[in-house]
C-alpha cells in the first residue's frame, strides 16, 4: 500500500514552548493566528473527534478527525480516514504537530502528515507543494501569534 509523508519546514519561534502549546491548543484564537486552519472544535481528550475548517487553497473544508496524542507541550496528533468505500479508506492520515524546546524562551513546531491507501498517490501529485505551504503557514502563524504575546514580535 502507497505511503506518503509531508512535512511542514521546521519554525523557530522566540516563545517558551509553555506559551507556544497553549496557543496550539486554544480553539477559541484559531481565527486569529491560523491561516489553514482558522475554526477547531475539540475537548483535547484522546479518542474524542476534532472538528476542523480547513482552508485548501481556495477550497474550505469541514473535516472531523479523531484525537490520537495529547502530550503537553509537546505533541498533538489526530488521523482521519478519506474517501472511504465501505471499510477501506482511499487515503488515511494521521497529522501530527511538535514543540521541541531549545531554551526556556524558545521553541520549534514542526508539522507531519503521514499518509496511506490507494489514493495518496493522487495526493501526493496534486496537492504535495500545497500542503507543506499550509503547514508550514501554520508554525509561521503560531510564531508570530506567540512572539507578539511574549513582546518579542521578530520575523527571524
Amino acid at each position: 500500500m502507497p505511503k506518503y509523508t509531508v512535512e511542514s519546514e521546521e519554525i523557530v519561534i522566540d516563545a517558551p514552548i509553555e506559551l507556544a502549546w497553549e496557543i496550539l491548543t486554544d480553539p477559541e484564537h484559531y481565527p486569529e493566528w491560523n491561516p489553514f486552519t482558522p475554526r477547531i472544535e475539540s475537548d483535547f481528550k484522546v479518542g474524542s473527534k476534532v472538528e476542523l475548517e480547513v482552508h485548501l487553497g481556495k477550497r474550505i473544508m469541514h473535516e472531523t478527525e479523531l484525537l490520537e496524542v495529547f502530550d503537553p507541550p509537546n505533541r498533538i496528533a489526530w488521523s482521519q480516514k478519506k474517501f472511504s468505500f465501505g471499510p477501506f479508506a482511499g487515503v488515511t492520515a494521521f497529522r501530527e504537530q511538535i514543540l521541541t524546546k531549545r531554551s526556556e524562551t524558545q521553541c520549534s513546531y514542526k508539522c507531519y502528515d503521514h499518509m496511506g491507501g490507494p489514493l495518496t498517490p493522487l495526493v501526493k501529485r496534486f496537492l504535495d507543494r500545497t500542503l507543506r505551504d499550509c503547514f508550514t503557514s501554520v508554525g509561521t502563524g503560531l510564531k508570530r501569534f506567540a512572539q507578539a504575546k511574549q513582546g518579542t514580535s521578530k520575523d527571524t
